[in-house]
């Protein structure tokens, strides 16, 4: 493993080495498959899919280091299976066979700094890592029928969160493939200790 990063390490600087001053724009899409880490005994989170639509803009400080961000409308769905008290998304305590689907909707900013492996000129790998920071806009949770807003409510969920994410894509052309995952590093509840956002994405982009 060790041996193939460096060798993808100078295939990627031997291509491209020079400098450049660049902003590369794109619009991308794709599915979340978030969930709740840190939640109290008796209540599991489990994955629901959601989905985020976007722009990003990546800086070129050279031909393979990389400044990339961007604002996405971002819902993070997942459902929590309970048997305790959980604020605004219950009104009373539930037995060990309830459940709970909660949509939260977000503006997400991530902040990463890549690099850029060239295989060819029109195929790139690119790695990247760093900060996000994600703004609450709404959503809702449901449970037996019943709708209750997410954010907005001493008991219910915080609207920021904050958290390192990891990126892996492959342009080819015009178009690049993408993974990542998002670790919130921060309570992301009003009243329960220690709940953090786990988000697995993959989606594609149109780069301009």
């Amino acid at each position: 493993m060790l041996a193939l990063f460096v060798g993808l390490f100078f295939v990627g600087t031997s291509v491209k080495a020079q400098d450049v001053k660049e902003a590369n724009w794109s619009l991308r899409a794709g599915m979340n498959l978030a969930k709740y880490n840190g939640i109290p005994t008796g209540v599991k989170s489990s994955v629901e899919p959601g989905f985020y639509l976007g722009g990003g803009m990546q800086y070129l400080f050279t031909e393979n280091i990389f400044l990339e961000t961007g604002l996405d409308l971002s819902i993070k769905r997942s459902s929590l299976k309970l048997s305790g008290w959980l604020g605004d998304l219950a009104d009373e305590y539930l037995d060990e066979n309830a459940k709970a689907k909660i949509n939260p909707i977000y503006f997400h900013i991530p902040i990463h700094v890549g690099y850029k492996f060239y295989f060819t000129d029109d195929m790139k790998l690119n790695l990247s890592a760093g900060p996000f920071m994600a703004f609450g806009l709404g959503g809702k949770a449901k449970e037996d029928g019943e709708s209750y807003d997410i954010f907005g409510s001493d008991e219910g969920f915080k609207r920021f969160d904050f958290g390192l994410g990891l990126k892996v894509g492959l342009d080819i052309n015009k178009i690049n493939v993408h993974m990542g995952y998002d670790f919130g590093l921060i309570n992301v509840h009003n009243t329960m200790n220690d709940i953090h956002t786990r988000n697995f994405y993959i989606g594609l982009a149109y780069n301009f």
